[in-house]
């Protein structure tokens, strides 16, 4: 793949664009549609109690591995154009998005490649893609055949792993300097890794050790003479910055973006 000069921005949904887990008010509006049964939505239920408990642990990825599993079951059967379309009116109206989001999506997207990085399926992705005009995103694959969900997942994108396995073609292909991803937790790692300023929305404790972590890291290989450009993925990124929940405006995120991007292309904070 070509590479651009352009840098990119990587998003997160649940709890880094959305608060909290979006997919079980999704669900509750699925039952009220008919899409799926009140019976589905109820060990959802279940399975999101260990997603709130197992958040900060590395059993939070099979917590959301499981509600992944659960919901695909829900819809076997369902038609996916109405699979889709209940997704697209659930997203355009939810007021559940963080006021951020948008005036941070547009501001970036005049000067960035924005993508979408989660572990949804691929028509949620679709629904929050449409609701902020964003072009990429990287998603599980529920499959479909002949036009109907089958209860399967062709893909994961839960873990970390996946996640970084996903995003690599799109970022290796984009500038480096200047881009920004924005995530929740340590399982958002490896996409807060891929790029140069990391913004940590509402962090949970492991995340917050993570980046002290390569905070050390980063300071004792510069000790060393070790160039900044020079140093492997692990050590990225190279700059961090933690908003806590009662500092989460659209000033203050937008405030780090027009902070840290280059002064001559800066995406403009007035939109």
């Amino acid at each position: 793949m070509e590479k651009t000069d352009k840098p990119y921005a990587l998003f997160d949904i649940d709890d880094s664009m959305y608060d909290g887990l979006s997919l079980i008010p999704l669900m509750n509006w699925q039952v009220s549609n008919g899409i799926i049964t009140p019976e589905s939505l109820w060990e959802s239920e279940f399975a999101r109690v260990g997603y709130r408990e197992d958040r900060g642990n590395f059993q939070h990825e099979n917590a959301t591995q499981t509600l992944l599993q659960l919901y695909a079951q829900a819809l076997k059967g369902a038609r996916y154009s109405d699979v889709q379309s209940s997704t697209n009116e659930f997203y355009k109206q939810t007021n559940g998005f963080y006021d951020f989001v948008a005036p941070t999506v547009e501001a970036l997207s005049k000067t960035h490649d924005i993508a979408i990085v989660t572990g949804e399926p691929q028509f949620i992705a679709e629904a929050v893609k449409n609701r902020f005009s964003i072009e990429t995103s990287f998603s599980s694959e529920y499959e479909v055949d002949e036009g109907f969900v089958t209860g399967a997942i062709t893909s994961y994108l839960a873990t970390r792993h996946e996640k970084r396995e996903a995003i690599a073609p799109f970022v290796n292909s984009r500038r480096y300097e200047g881009s920004f991803a924005f995530g929740d937790s340590d399982n958002d790692t490896e996409i807060l890794k891929a790029a140069e300023h990391a913004v940590c929305i509402k962090p949970n404790a492991r995340l917050n050790i993570t980046k002290k972590a390569h905070e050390i890291m980063h300071r004792d290989l510069i000790a060393l003479g070790v160039s900044p450009y020079d140093m492997s993925v692990v050590v990225k990124p190279h700059d961090w910055t933690i908003i806590p929940a009662d500092q989460l405006t659209s000033n203050a995120v937008l405030g780090v973006v027009q902070k840290h991007y280059d002064s001559n292309q800066q995406p403009d904070k007035s939109v």
